[in-house]
């Protein structure tokens, strides 16, 4: 039996295109769901999207940092933690 994976990103910001694609996510039952990051920059509401990925997340979803994640952390903890924190990761 195939498995059936839920695979979405590219939110930047825009919460209401997140809930909009749950909601048919939630109606089409994957087994599993993954992020694949671009949580932030150009959308309205950056923080509710990010607060509604950590409770998927917490739910069981598979979560990774996109490009715009990861430049975002840059710009707000500084390039020498950026480069500490690549190295740590690989």
């Amino acid at each position: 039996m195939a498995m059936r994976v839920a695979i979405l990103g590219d939110i930047h910001g825009n919460v209401a295109a997140l809930e909009a694609a749950l909601a048919e996510i939630k109606r089409q039952r994957p087994d599993h769901i993954a992020v694949t990051g671009d949580l932030v920059l150009n959308g309205p509401r950056p923080a509710e999207v990010i607060e509604r990925v950590r409770k998927m997340e917490q739910d069981g979803a598979l979560v990774v940092c996109g490009n715009t994640d990861i430049a975002t952390l840059g710009a707000i903890v500084g390039f020498a933690s950026m480069m500490v924190l690549d190295i740590a990761l690989g």
